[in-house]
Formats: structure tokens, C-alpha cells, sequence
């Protein structure tokens, strides 16, 4: 029974690491932006008040992610999702329907 413990403890910490409380985030800045990808693929991003905090939805599927490292501020991760918006494409990855890559603004958004 201690073993068990001992094994779950430091996972639930683990994860308790990877959450932060976006439950009073408010939107912030432009209205939602939908970027196209390669093989029709697609993602809707959201920004909010704070500056590192963004939300991305792709099928059908929402997540809050958040820029952890300040040598890399166009980074934004949460778990296993990564959005890289480093360079003129962006590219998501961990979301489900798979990656997504050469990822553009779309032009109606």
C-alpha cells in the first residue's frame, strides 16, 4: 500500500505542475483568429488579458496554453500541446486530429 503511494504522490504532483487556473481568464485583444495548416488541417487561437496566456481549439477540442520560457516568449505549452509561433508559421502539436504544421492566419479572420 505505501509502494502505491509513493508512486501516485509524486505523479499527482507532476500534474499538478501543468495546471494553473484559467477558469477567470478574460478574452483580450483581437477577436479569434482561425490559421490554416497543411492537409486542411485547422486551429481557432483566442488571446487573453494576461500577455502569455493563449487559448487554441482544435478539433473541437480547447486548451489554455502558456509561454513558460522567457528566451522563447512565442512558445506556448500546457502537458503535451506546443504552439510555436516563432517566424511567420505557426505549428501546433499534442491537439487532437495531429499535427499541425506551416500554419498561416487565414485571411477571413
Amino acid at each position: 500500500m505505501v509502494m502505491k503511494f509513493s508512486v501516485v504522490a509524486p505523479a499527482l504532483l507532476l500534474c499538478a505542475c501543468e495546471t494553473y487556473d484559467d477558469t477567470n481568464a478574460m478574452p483580450n485583444g483581437p477577436p479569434p483568429q482561425t490559421y490554416a495548416c497543411d492537409g486542411d488541417k485547422t486551429f481557432v487561437l483566442s488571446m487573453f488579458l494576461q500577455d502569455d496566456v493563449l487559448s487554441v481549439t482544435a478539433s473541437g477540442r480547447q486548451l489554455t496554453v502558456k509561454a513558460r520560457d522567457a528566451s522563447r516568449p512565442s512558445v506556448y505549452t500546457r502537458g503535451g500541446v506546443t504552439l510555436d509561433m516563432t517566424g511567420e508559421e505557426a505549428s501546433l502539436t499534442g491537439m487532437p486530429g495531429g499535427p499541425r504544421t506551416h500554419c498561416k492566419l487565414s485571411p477571413a479572420s
